[in-house]
């Protein structure tokens, strides 16, 4: 299991820097005008994607920011997106910065390729949310703010239609619960060192539930769940002892790499999945407090056991 475990990591990784995180931003779709049958829009991680969702029988074209075309969903469910659309390269990242090809322009010919079925298709769309990683000039941390009104246009069955929808900033909510359960996991872990498994079973709660929400898919949110399947891989390979404190170190170093990313969960108001927020604090909390008390134990145990200590195996101390 261990050897499954190095090869999540030894593949090459896609672009996955772009998927959801905590924030302090929520974008929510309002309404659609006028009101259309058959196409539902929702915001997605926060404010991170705009997801739109066809029902069969229903054709649906996204123009790009230059007004070109950028995506479309026929009557089948069939999605496709221009790749010479520049909205489409912008839309790469979620600040807008990938550079757009030399041959990707608002009138150059459209190159269709065909990305998904099923009449479902999600993007970073830059009208729904904060192009800064700097807070808005009217923010204050403790109160609320709606920062923009947006709208995003369609055409469904050749008639426009807009989606509405609000931005707005939130503050902070108190880390105390979520850091006394950080030390709390840790404390258990020190005590017993296999626990390790409880924050890996926590992590990887978290991080299938990010996937399964996110547009980006299971390549694009390698990031997300990978990493806690390999800590679970890990732990459970621990459980035959051989190798155990080498196994175990290893997944406590996996899980705090893991927990390094989303670390924010436990105070940050817009959180990546549909997870109740409190599960996912919980969750997050069990695997920073394994993490950090698996590094601890393991330590010790290096400690104990090593040539000149004053411990020795099968000394009888």
């Amino acid at each position: 299991m261990a050897a499954m475990a190095a090869v999540l990591f030894a593949v090459p990784l896609p672009a996955v820097a772009d998927s959801a995180r905590p924030s302090n931003y929520r974008s929510e779709v309002t309404s659609i005008e006028p009101f259309t049958e058959g196409v539902v829009a929702e915001v997605v991680g926060g404010d991170a994607f705009l997801q739109v969702r066809v029902e069969r029988g229903v054709s649906v074209e996204v123009p790009g920011y230059e007004g070109e075309p950028y995506v479309r969903i026929d009557a089948e469910g069939i999605v496709e997106v221009n790749r010479n659309s520049p909205t489409y390269w912008v839309n790469e990242d979620r600040f807008g910065v990938r550079p757009v090809p030399e041959g990707a322009s608002a009138d150059a010919a459209p190159d269709w390729e065909r990305v998904g079925s099923g009449g479902v298709y999600g993007w970073h769309d830059h009208r729904i949310h904060w192009m800064s990683p700097e807070p808005p000039p009217a923010v204050e941390p403790a109160a609320p703010a709606e920062i923009f009104d947006w709208v995003v246009p369609l055409i469904v069955d050749g008639s426009p239609v807009q989606i509405l929808g609000t931005l707005e900033w939130l503050p902070n909510t108190g880390p105390i619960p979520w850091a006394l359960l950080v030390a709390a996991a840790a404390g258990a872990v020190l005590v017993r060192p296999m626990l390790l498994l409880v924050g890996a079973v926590a992590a990887t709660t978290v991080g299938f539930a990010q996937m399964a929400d996110s547009p980006l898919g299971p390549g694009g949110e390698l990031l997300s769940w990978a990493p806690p399947v390999a800590a679970l891989l890990l732990s459970g390979a621990a459980l035959r002892r051989k190798g155990r404190h080498l196994l175990l170190g290893a997944t406590a170093a996996v899980l705090l790499a893991w927990v390094a990313t989303r670390l924010g969960a436990l105070w940050m108001p817009s959180l990546p999945t549909a997870l109740p927020t409190w599960l996912e604090r919980a969750a997050t909390a069990l695997a920073a407090g394994t993490g950090l008390g698996g590094v601890v134990a393991v330590y010790r145990e290096t400690q104990r056991t090593a040539p000149g200590s004053a411990v020795q195996p099968g000394s009888g101390g």
